[in-house]
């Protein structure tokens, strides 16, 4: 994930292996509330001391690593360099004006 270079297909193979026999951790309290107030998780609060925390920070942020690449995936699995992505957008840019 850190690697620039990294296929992003291989790392969320290696993600969902890691994590097929492991727990995954719950959402801290607070990240579960909607925008009323509603406790949306499905677990007590007392329960939560029960789900695993060691890895919390690093399942998350691969899932927010995960979420934010999945648009920029090419099909090799290589992930879009910034100057790819301004060409891309410069491209839309221009064939949207021509139209």
């Amino acid at each position: 994930m850190d690697d620039p270079n990294a296929n992003y297909f291989e790392a969320v193979k290696s993600f969902d292996k890691f994590w097929s026999n492991r727990q995954k951790p719950m959402k801290d309290h607070g990240e579960g509330m909607d925008i009323f107030g509603n406790d949306s998780l499905s677990f007590k609060s007392e329960d939560a001391t029960n789900y695993p925390k060691e890895y919390a920070y690093e399942y998350k942020r691969f899932l927010n690593w995960q979420q934010r690449n999945k648009n920029l995936v090419k099909p090799d699995g290589s992930i879009m360099t910034q100057e790819e992505i301004i060409e891309n957008w410069n491209k839309q840019k221009n064939d949207t004006i021509t139209r």
